[in-house]
């Protein structure tokens, strides 16, 4: 059996930058927790609010604009106060915070299931293989380490607290068929990302 020789080979793949070494550790470890039944089912459930969300949005564009196709809903704006059915544009920012209060009190509970079932095996399962030796025996130094391992908590937290935020915000403003929609309720989006944030940071560190 022939002996191969052993020694340098060029690399033909793409080349990275170093800024980006800790984006491969994300990536790998938000795969490998894909496999996890539960964090599909976390995730799956997130959604549910978020669609509430969104349909609360498209609600009251069509509430706003006294839109003939919620004629079949009427009943469920019969409680209203009589103003806030004759100007509901002087009630939006009021609805619009509460609607993404709501939602965001109710994701808070999905985003802890979310790190109870992801975040005790990122490094626990390093640990147990001994595999801290194969990272840094690479170009790997320690903040690039753990700024990986934060960003599959990021990437997890973010798909349930930011994207819906920006989904729901992008749906509510196409409904209302109103440029001041934005000027309106732009401090309920810097809001509620300022808050996704901070539970991403909070909960990764």
């Amino acid at each position: 059996m022939p002996i191969l020789d052993q020694g340098y080979q060029h690399w033909n793949g793409q080349l990275r930058g170093h800024a980006w070494r800790w984006l491969t550790i994300s990536r790998q470890g938000a795969r490998a927790q894909l496999k996890n039944r539960w964090v599909w089912v976390t995730i799956i459930g997130a959604c549910l609010p978020a669609f509430i969300l969104s349909g609360f949005l498209v609600l009251w564009g069509l509430f706003e604009q006294k839109s003939s196709l919620l004629t079949p809903l009427l009943f469920l704006f019969q409680g209203l106060p009589e103003e806030l059915r004759a100007g509901p544009r002087g009630y939006r920012t009021t609805f619009w915070t509460l609607a993404f209060n709501q939602f965001l009190d109710i994701q808070l509970f999905f985003a802890m299931a979310l790190v109870l079932l992801v975040g005790p095996d990122l490094i626990s399962q390093d640990l147990r293989f001994n595999a801290m030796s194969l990272y840094f025996a690479r170009p790997v130094r320690r903040l690039d380490y753990f700024a990986g391992k934060l960003g599959v908590i990021a990437a997890y937290l973010g798909a349930i607290m930011v994207v819906p935020v920006l989904l729901a915000f992008g749906i509510g403003f196409a409904f209302s068929l109103d440029p001041l929609v934005f000027r309106d309720t732009w401090r309920v989006l810097v809001a509620s990302l300022a808050y996704g944030a901070v539970v991403v940071l909070s909960a990764g560190t």
